[in-house]
């Protein structure tokens, strides 16, 4: 399991290294990523925005969670992933898991 720390108010980044069998994944055919917090109606969605939510061809999601709209708390979450192939989303890892979560704390 993993615990991201996200400082609410703050602009802190987090980063998720994704791999599959020790290789990094390349999601530079990806069209769009989904994030879904259990517990929570936030949402990010990089579809609507950019701005939480970016991914480089080297397994790397870049996300910038302080100015969400979410109450202090720790969140199992959900990670989908759009691209060519995958047109209703691929699930990288789900809440249920509970393989990544995150803990929203006030900055100050």
């Amino acid at each position: 399991m993993i615990t991201e720390m996200v400082y609410l108010g703050a602009d802190n980044i987090n980063e998720l290294l994704i791999s599959e069998d020790g290789q990094a994944v390349d999601f530079s055919g990806a069209t769009r990523m989904l994030l879904k917090f259990e517990g929570s109606e936030t949402v990010v969605d990089s579809q609507l925005s950019n701005e939480f939510i970016t991914w480089d061809s080297v397994g790397r999601v870049i996300l910038k969670l302080g100015e969400l709209d979410i109450a202090p708390s720790k969140y199992p979450a959900t990670l989908i992933v759009f691209d060519a192939d995958h047109d209703d989303g691929q699930v990288l890892f789900h809440a249920l898991e509970r393989r990544v979560i995150f803990w929203f704390v006030p900055a100050d």
